[in-house]
C-alpha cells in the first residue's frame, strides 16, 4: 500500500468519526431542542416547511434558526478553508483550524448543556440550537474541503453513490466500505445519545465533543501528503 493509500484510508476513518459526532447532535437536536436537525439540514428544511404550513411559530422559529446557523457555519468555514491551488495535503492545515474551532463551540455548548441539566428553556434552545448547528456545518464545510468523496451530515448522497456502486460498474471507486461506514457511524451516534438523553441527560453532548477532540488530535502535527 502507498503512503497516498494509506493517509487517504486514514482520512477516511476520521470522517467516519466525524460522522459519529454528527449522527449524536442531530439526536439532541430532535429529542432535546424541539424537533431540529443540526447537521442534516435537508430534513431540517422540510420541517421548517411543515412548521411553517401549520402555523406552528416556535417550531418554525427554531428550524429558522438552525438554518441561520447552517448558513453562518458554512461561510465562515468555506471562507477559513480556502487554500492555495497547489495545497496536496491530505488534512489541509485550515481544516485543522477549522476542527478546532468547531470543537471549541461544541465545548461551550456542553458547558451550557451541563449548567442547564440539558434542559434548556426559552431562548436558551435557540441559542444551542445556533451554536451546534454552526459548528456541524463548519465541520461539513471542513469535510467537504478534503475532497474525500464523503460527507459527514447526511446520507442521501452516500446511498446514491453506493448504489451506484453496486449497479454500474464504470462507477466503481473503491469507497464503497468507507460510504457504508458513515451511514453506520451517523446511525449509531443518534442511538448513543439517545441512550445519554434517556440515561444522563446533563452530559449527552460529551459523546461529539470527546469525538471531535479525538479528531483534532489525530491531525494535529505536521502535514501529512
Amino acid at each position: 500500500m502507498t503512503g497516498d493509500e494509506t493517509g487517504a484510508r486514514r482520512r477516511d476513518a476520521l470522517v467516519v468519526a466525524l460522522s459519529f459526532a454528527s449522527g449524536a447532535v442531530d439526536a439532541v437536536g430532535f429529542l432535546a431542542l424541539g424537533g431540529v436537525f443540526l447537521a442534516n439540514m435537508t430534513g431540517n428544511f422540510v420541517l421548517l416547511g411543515l412548521a411553517a404550513g401549520q402555523g406552528r411559530g416556535v417550531e418554525t422559529l427554531g428550524h429558522a434558526v438552525a438554518f441561520a446557523g447552517f448558513v453562518g457555519g458554512q461561510l465562515a468555514g468555506f471562507r477559513l478553508v480556502r487554500q492555495p491551488a497547489d495545497e496536496t495535503t491530505i488534512w489541509p492545515a485550515r481544516v485543522r483550524y477549522l476542527l478546532g474551532l468547531e470543537l471549541l463551540l461544541l465545548v461551550a455548548a456542553l458547558s451550557g448543556w451541563i449548567v442547564t441539566r440539558g434542559e434548556p428553556a426559552g431562548d436558551w434552545r435557540f441559542l444551542f440550537v445556533a451554536v451546534l448547528a454552526a459548528a456541524m456545518d463548519m465541520q461539513n464545510a471542513g469535510v467537504h474541503r478534503l475532497s474525500a468523496g464523503l460527507a459527514t451530515g447526511y446520507i442521501t448522497g452516500a446511498l446514491t453513490a453506493l448504489m451506484g456502486q453496486f449497479m454500474l460498474p464504470a462507477h466503481r471507486d473503491g469507497r464503497a466500505v468507507s460510504r457504508i461506514a458513515v451511514i453506520l457511524a451517523l446511525g449509531i451516534g443518534a442511538a448513543a445519545a439517545a441512550l445519554l438523553l434517556t440515561y444522563a441527560r446533563p452530559i449527552a453532548l460529551v459523546l461529539p465533543v470527546v469525538t471531535v477532540l479525538a479528531v483534532v488530535t489525530a491531525v494535529s502535527g505536521p502535514p501529512r501528503r
